[in-house]
């Protein structure tokens, strides 16, 4: 598979290139999905008192 991929044509270099890059984008984005829903749970929100 990598020599196919060295010895291919742009168009396959370039779609291969955007294919890798579009995935890492999307499990980077579930990541921070995750440890923001992570942070949610381990410090919720509390409404402030208002001592006035």
């Amino acid at each position: 598979m990598l020599e196919s991929l060295i010895n291919g044509t742009i168009m396959e270099k370039g779609l291969f290139v955007t294919l890798v890059g579009m995935t890492g984008v999307f499990i980077v984005l579930i990541l921070f999905y995750f440890v923001i829903k992570g942070f949610s749970r381990l410090f919720p929100y509390k409404p402030e008192e208002d001592n006035s």
